[in-house]
């Protein structure tokens, strides 16, 4: 009689060898459109639709580069954003790329309506301003942040009240070099940036840490 955990270990042996192949794959964002829907993006151009039970991956004509980030409003309004300005929109039935006139890296998105949508795009150069792109349900526009430093994540009270974290870098001597925070915030249509002004450290707490990310829920930022 065969011992068990040889019958065991034959048995697993030869599901694995009848299983799906399944392939790494580095994930940077979801979005759950509904119960049942699920969208995910990541590197190297990942972009898939769980719908139904089932994954696929969701159509597009030509090759995707690094895809950052994803939001929507429901099964029929999905964005996703990544880099080389890849701005992508699913309808519910086909997928576009729309234009959002740059070819910076888009690294995070914001939506607070259909129709008033926030993009973040890092700059080539840590010397120059990042910029900031807002959709108002037809067109495209560019905005430039007042300060040079990494953008991280967008959130807010909709509309007019967000916040932009981030890190930037300052060489206090010419071997050393140090990471101090950035928050953003825009209100009555200007931005305005804490922690770290570009010249010198206007808050110890802001400052003192490079931000990684931002969250809003019921009119609190965290």
């Amino acid at each position: 009689m065969r011992h068990p955990l040889t019958i065991a270990l034959a048995a697993a042996a030869l599901a694995t060898a009848f299983a799906a192949p399944v392939r790494a794959q580095s994930y940077r964002g979801i979005y759950v459109a509904a119960p049942g829907d699920i969208w995910l993006v990541g590197a190297s151009g990942a972009l898939v639709h769980g719908r139904a039970g089932s994954w696929v991956k969701a159509p597009d004509g030509s090759p995707l580069p690094d895809l950052n980030a994803v939001t929507g409003f429901g099964p029929n309004d999905v964005w996703v954003v990544g880099d080389e300005g890849t701005i992508l929109h699913w309808n519910g039935t086909a997928l576009s790329r729309p234009n959002g006139g740059t070819e910076a890296n888009l690294v995070a998105i914001y939506g607070c309506a259909a129709n008033d949508i926030w993009v973040l795009g890092q700059s080539e150069d840590e010397s120059q301003p990042p910029a900031v792109l807002h959709y108002n349900g037809s067109a495209w526009s560019q905005q430039r942040m007042p300060l040079a430093f990494r953008l991280s994540g967008i959130a807010g009270t909709c509309p007019g009240d967000l916040v932009i974290t981030g890190i930037s870098f300052f060489d206090p001597r010419p071997d050393q070099r140090r990471n101090v925070g950035v928050v953003s915030r825009l209100r009555g249509g200007s931005w305005v940036s804490s922690g770290w002004d570009g010249r010198r450290m206007t808050d110890e707490q802001l400052g003192g840490t490079g931000w990684t990310g931002v969250a809003a829920r019921g009119g609190v930022v965290v």
